[in-house]
């Protein structure tokens, strides 16, 4: 892998940041940021809805957040690494038409604080990840962020790998750390950069609200670095502004490849059932928990804001499937029928991958000519998020 940037539209004048990328990811395959991965979610979608739609990517990622009981499982049990190996391997084999296949499996801080509670524990994590993704035949590498005491402790760990690891590694960095801690670990990250010993950095999305200083911090650390900046974990949309899409405001943020978050691939948490007993809601209309991206607005947001029920004819005439076409013109019929509401929902899935992916090939050419601006004044919701996040801080720092 190797990756370089091709223009960088950084405008101090302005509230956002944007790069494209050139990443070799094969001696014949390449792709130009920013881009969407296919996410082990969207393959899992595409096998339940009733077509042959392929879902091609040159880029696919595996993301798996871990709680308390999966990490205490994977320093303990042999049978549960077993098994979770297998998974790992049916996915990657799954993913095979990808130039790039990795897989995230990041330990939440829930379970960080709870079970991995020393270096030792966090050291000993880490090899059983490692040797997890070798024994599943991944040739990139991801190691998780597992929140060492120190900085000292940090680097020597990355250290340590980097020099007996032989395959493609990606460090993932949590944003929600804190950013002299970060920024510390970061610039040791950079050294591997420019002796060409790392091509990509990894990030744990966390909302750009909360973790502004971070964001700015780690851009202007990485921005002109031959390493491709990978944010997994990102979540579907963003609640604070409209439900618009996490991916389509980060790439002015900060990031080239973007994975999606994917809520517990591998069976449901503990944690989550137990939070889901103990809700107790109204059940919810399919207008309102039946969700589809808007290439227009960059929005994820419930059919019933859509009065005119536009969302299908966008929806069809990408899935152009006779069978997609009825269960879209036939969804009322999914507020009872669960089966069908399933249907409809990897539907949603596909659709937004396909039309998400499509809509990051037309902002990367404003920004690769430097008209990201151009690009923006178009887009009015995600206009007012970066306004209000990252020109909320430069405007700050004007006055000190």
């Amino acid at each position: 892998m190797r990756a370089k940037p091709i223009n960088i539209d950084d405008n101090q004048n302005s509230f956002f940041y944007a790069r494209n990328m050139n990443v070799q990811l094969s001696s014949s395959h390449s792709i130009e940021t920013p881009y969407r991965a296919l996410s082990n979610s969207e393959l899992s979608a595409k096998a339940k809805i009733p077509s042959e739609i392929a879902l091609l990517s040159e880029i696919s990622g595996i993301h798996n957040d871990l709680y308390v009981n999966d990490v205490e499982k994977l320093i303990t049990d042999n049978e549960a690494v077993a098994a979770k190996i297998r998974n790992l391997e049916n996915y990657r084999q799954r993913m095979q038409h990808s130039s790039m296949v990795f897989a995230l499996l990041q330990p939440c801080k829930t379970a960080r604080q709870q079970v991995l509670i020393n270096d030792k524990l966090r050291e000993k994590f880490l090899e059983i990840i490692i040797r997890m993704q070798y024994l599943a035949n991944f040739d990139f590498i991801c190691v998780p962020w597992v929140g060492f005491t120190s900085i000292e402790s940090t680097i020597k760990q990355f250290q340590k790998i980097e020099n007996s690891c032989d395959k493609e590694l990606i460090f993932f960095l949590d944003l929600e750390s804190d950013p002299p801690f970060l920024e510390q670990i970061s610039n040791s990250l950079t050294e591997m950069i420019d002796n060409d010993k790392i091509h990509s950095i990894g990030l744990v999305h966390h909302p750009v609200e909360t973790t502004l200083v971070s964001h700015v911090d780690l851009w202007n650390i990485f921005k002109e670095k031959n390493a491709a900046i990978i944010v997994a974990n990102v979540e579907r949309y963003d609640e604070n502004f409209d439900a618009l899409s996490s991916i389509h405001l980060n790439e002015f943020i900060l990031g080239d490849i973007f994975l999606p978050r994917v809520n517990h691939p591998f069976g449901e948490s503990k944690e989550t059932k137990e939070k889901k007993t103990k809700r107790i809601k109204a059940k919810p209309t399919i207008k309102e928990k039946l969700r589809f991206f808007n290439h227009d607005s960059l929005t994820v947001s419930p059919i019933g804001n859509d009065k005119s029920d536009s969302w299908i004819n966008s929806v069809t005439s990408i899935l152009s499937d006779s069978r997609i076409k009825e269960a879209i013109y036939n969804y009322p019929e999914a507020e009872l029928d669960k089966e069908k509401f399933n249907v409809i929902s990897a539907i949603s899935k596909v659709y937004e991958q396909i039309a998400s992916s499509k809509e990051l090939e037309s902002s990367k050419k404003f920004i690769n000519s430097g008209e990201s601006k151009e690009y923006l004044d178009n887009k009015p919701i995600l206009t007012h998020a970066l306004k209000k996040s990252v020109g909320a801080l430069k405007q700050r720092k004007k006055f000190f």
